[in-house]
């Protein structure tokens, strides 16, 4: 390929040239011959110049003399480009030039990095804090930025240090130490810290993490909140002692949530069997999961409400149909022929009693089963 087709492919399409030979790259003495004929009259050719990494020195210096700013912009990446050009790139009247650098990795592991994250826009120094190089000292210098949006812009890493995190957490601003409060790589103290700060919003903001330490879960129990509770009752698999905790609290309506949970500890449903609230005893009586030995227990009662709570259960509670087909009343009996597991011994006591309202209703569970 002789100089006049590489110029050819850069003027039809510049970026689609860059792609092109990225990875074989040009060879040094055509792209000397490219500048000396071309790189005047075109500032694709120079703008390609800037971007090719085995482009001479001289040939840098000169586009870096010129000083047009799509070729400094391209230039603020180079690999070669001598240290003291980057310096006075740094300080650049254009922006677009120091936000291309603060977005360059190779810049970000640099201590010129530290300049950019002191620079006078905003734009430049929120593109600092997205770049994924950048290191904790500037990280650091960039968590006090005067600009919350700035500092936001840190949470958005996936490796944020964790003392500047811990800082983040301390943040004047509430959307900030929000953000911080969900990051995945925030460690337990600072978690059981800011469980137990007594701010509602934050509380809620631990809640909605993937995991929580049962240090953690301890301090949110003892919240005055009675949201965050509701909030930790959506997560599953909680520890018995924190349910239990909640199962003892004054709020009817989170006892009344925790009753109809579906993986609710036997010990628990002891707490809330002998509840003051019968809507929370007859929640807990219509729990799948209800024990069958408390749920007798709880009929011995002869509450008309829980009776009919316990016959809409749709477990196999064998003790507790026993109680029921005893000492229910007509009600009950009929709907517990609902349920899917009785006996055919219970099917044929039914049968027997001679009752012609329960045989009607046995009748029609046999024609719509």
């Amino acid at each position: 390929m002789d100089v006049t087709t590489l110029y050819e492919i850069i003027t039809a399409d510049l970026e689609e040239a860059v792609r092109r030979f990225q990875k074989s790259g040009v060879e040094i003495q055509m792209l000397r011959d490219l500048s000396s004929q071309y790189g005047e009259a075109s500032l694709a050719v120079r703008v390609f110049l800037a971007r090719q990494p085995n482009t001479p020195g001289r040939i840098l210096e000169r586009l870096f003399q010129a000083g047009e700013p799509e070729v400094l912009i391209a230039l603020s990446t180079h690999p070669k480009l001598p240290h003291n050009y980057l310096q006075q790139l740094l300080r650049h009247e254009n922006l677009l030039v120091r936000l291309n650098l603060a977005g360059s990795k190779m810049m970000a592991t640099t201590s010129l990095a530290q300049v950019l994250a002191r620079d006078q826009s905003w734009q430049v120094r929120q593109a600092l804090a997205a770049n994924p190089a950048i290191t904790p000292s500037v990280q650091a210098i960039l968590s006090d930025d005067p600009l919350s949006l700035v500092r936001a812009q840190l949470l958005s890493r996936t490796r944020l240090d964790e003392e500047i995190l811990g800082v983040l957490c301390d943040d004047q601003d509430l959307l900030v130490r929000l953000g911080a409060m969900l990051q995945p790589r925030i460690s337990p103290f600072l978690l059981q810290k800011y469980a137990d700060c007594q701010s509602e919003l934050l509380q809620l903001a631990i809640c909605q993490r993937k995991l929580i330490p049962e240090t953690v879960l301890a301090k949110l129990c003892q919240t005055d909140y009675p949201t965050v509770l509701a909030a930790l009752l959506q997560r599953p698999n909680l520890p018995e002692q924190v349910l239990a905790k909640i199962a003892r609290r004054e709020e009817e309506p989170l006892r009344l949530q925790l009753a109809g949970r579906a993986d609710l500890p036997l010990q628990v449903q002891r707490v809330l069997s002998t509840d003051s609230s019968v809507a929370v005893r007859a929640t807990l009586c219509r729990n799948a999961c209800l024990d069958d030995g408390l749920g007798v227990f709880m009929a011995a009662g002869r509450n008309p409400e829980i009776l009919l709570s316990l016959a809409e259960n749709s477990a196999d509670l064998p003790q507790v149909r026993q109680f029921l087909w005893e000492d229910g009343s007509q009600d009950v009996k009929k709907i517990l022929l609902a349920n899917t597991h009785l006996s055919e011994q219970e099917i044929q006591a039914v049968r027997a009693s001679g009752d012609a309202s329960l045989i009607y209703h046995l009748q029609y569970r046999e024609k719509s089963g």
